[in-house]
């Protein structure tokens, strides 16, 4: 494990003395090699997040400004850090009371503790668990995305500037950065897709879902909750995607409107609770019978063309999407809903193919294969047989 540089602004010399101690400590214990870096004041902390890159930081909230003067300076390098920068950050301080709770919403990278409340050693403990998860490592101002924009900008782009400089007509198009943003994000999937040896990596969960869900307007792959039920959008993408009534007549109109005037979901059902013709998958263990177990198995990898798996992650349970089981909700009446998590769409396009497959199977009349199989091997049996013959007589030929 790589080292963890930490800042530490706190303006009490005894109290940084302290920290400092107690962090050798802890990496001659653990065998982990934590580097504090100290900011006295607002200035030098400003300095330092300019030029430096951490993996956390502990902030203190009353700073003496230029070795005199108290000031709640910590709020201001808080405001620098929340939702600015990518590593957690910690207040440790004697006053936490002066942090307003409306503009700083404690989460799991963002909390306040107490000075007398808590012991610094649990702070360095929760620091060194985020950053084993690999977080600041992979979003880190010195993380691979980091490492991966440097290549795509040196390796990729300078390619392609010709492009971007000559197409006039694109840069007089109101969300140009967002294409330039787009053509960034498709190059990073890509580059992740596509591994040095060539082997088909194995996915998480966590990649399967966006969750919280990006915003409330229903979308594709939207995962919803109506009443007690749950359901997947599968409404084309065209239909759902939202654009200007340029058919407004008034203020009553609405400013936006989709294409499609109902929305159709499938409902998912908890992957205990199927029952199909044969099997019901409550009753299954790792104890139960092969058979059952098999057709778990088949359910899971998408092998039966009725079900789609959605795999379990965080407070989501695992479902099974019922292709049959659909139902129309209409969007003008506005159905009462609440959007639990969307499915990425790399993966909603193999639902999306498996949802029109199952309704674009055609079928054919039965015949009797089993009848034409017989026929079949006959045949390639008289075949072989005159062969072996064709074989015997020629050699009999050759030693007369």
């Amino acid at each position: 494990m790589r080292q963890i540089d930490l800042l530490i602004v706190e303006d009490e010399d005894k109290n940084y003395r302290l920290y400092e101690q107690t962090i050798k400590a802890f990496n001659r214990e653990t065998g982990v090699t934590i580097k504090p870096e100290r900011a006295k004041d607002l200035v030098e902390a400003e300095k330092l997040l300019v030029h430096h890159n951490y993996d956390a930081a502990i902030v203190d909230i009353i700073l003496k400004t230029g070795g005199t003067e108290d000031n709640a300076d910590g709020v201001d390098i808080l405001r620098k850090i929340v939702g600015k920068l990518r590593f957690p950050v910690f207040v440790y301080s004697g006053n936490p009371g002066l942090i307003n709770g409306e503009e700083f919403e404690q989460n799991y990278f963002f909390k306040i503790h107490a000075r007398d409340g808590i012991e610094f050693i649990e702070l360095l403990k929760e620091i060194v668990k985020i950053f084993q998860t690999g977080i600041t490592n992979v979003l880190g101002g010195k993380g691979k995305v980091e490492s991966y924009l440097a290549s795509l900008f040196w390796n990729h782009l300078i390619h392609t500037m010709d492009y971007w400089q000559d197409n006039s007509a694109l840069r007089e198009e109101k969300d140009y950065e967002k294409i330039l943003l787009r053509y960034t994000i498709f190059h990073l999937v890509e580059t992740l897709y596509r591994t040095d040896t060539g082997e088909h990596e194995i996915h998480d969960p966590s990649e399967f879902y966006i969750y919280p869900a990006i915003n409330d307007n229903l979308f594709t792959g939207d995962i919803i909750e109506i009443e007690t039920e749950k359901y997947i959008v599968l409404t084309p993408a065209c239909d759902m995607v939202l654009h200007k009534n340029h058919k407004r007549k008034d203020e009553n109109d609405p400013l936006m409107v989709r294409n499609a005037s109902n929305f159709i979901a499938a409902k998912l059902i908890k992957w205990n609770r199927l029952k199909d013709e044969k099997n019901d998958f409550n009753e299954i263990s790792s104890a139960s019978s092969s058979i059952i177990r098999g057709e778990f198995k088949k359910h899971i990898k998408n092998t039966v063309n009725r079900y789609h798996f959605l795999p379990p992650y965080l407070s989501f349970d695992g479902y099974f999407i019922d292709f049959q089981d659909l139902h129309s909700f209409s969007i003008k009446e506005k159905p009462v809903y609440r959007i639990l998590a969307s499915v990425a769409s790399s993966f909603m396009k193999d639902i999306t193919a498996r949802f029109s497959y199952y309704y674009s199977r055609q079928g054919q009349p039965d015949m009797d294969m089993e009848a034409i199989g017989k026929k079949l091997l006959d045949e390639q049996s008289k075949i072989l047989k005159a062969k072996d013959l064709k074989k015997d007589s020629d050699g009999t030929a050759a030693t007369e």
